[in-house]
């Protein structure tokens, strides 16, 4: 990308030194500055778009996974659970939340599931067991709200 900026930097250098009298010479140099930036700004969009997919893919997929899973599974009128396996961790992020299209209430075990569903008069919860790595523990629990 530097060398492509330096040709660039030398075709307009070029460009600005050339003699006012010489029109078909200036009218060449113009079209090849053209050019070198249409090919500097189709590198710098080549390279933009492979870091950005390489960024995505290593940072993202095990929320991606888990994410995909709570998408496919929960229903439209289900209050998603993601069950809180140990006290100091975080499973809730928002890259979870964009995957899987959904608000996640974290509890500690079934029993809160139901009373967070009676105390926000919900009818129904989908609760899920994931390991730190955010792999699917299971298959995830329909619960109702508590009695």
């Amino acid at each position: 990308m530097t060398i492509v900026f330096v040709l660039l930097l030398g075709g307009a250098i070029n460009y600005m030194g050339s003699r006012a009298g010489d029109r078909v010479s200036s009218a060449n140099r113009e079209k090849s500055l053209i050019v070198r930036a249409s090919w500097l700004a189709v590198i710098a969009c080549i390279i933009s778009a492979r870091s950005y997919l390489q960024v995505r893919n290593l940072v993202n997929s095990e929320y991606s996974k888990l994410g995909n899973a709570i998408h496919h599974l929960a229903k439209r009128d289900q209050v998603v659970f993601l069950v809180k396996r140990y006290s100091d961790e975080d499973l809730v992020t928002p890259n979870l939340i964009y995957f899987s299209g959904r608000n996640i209430q974290l509890i500690v075990d079934d029993r809160q599931a139901g009373v967070f569903l009676k105390e926000h008069k919900e009818q129904q919860g989908i609760v899920f067991h994931a390991t730190t790595a955010r792999d699917l523990i299971g298959a995830p629990v329909v619960v109702g709200p508590a009695s």
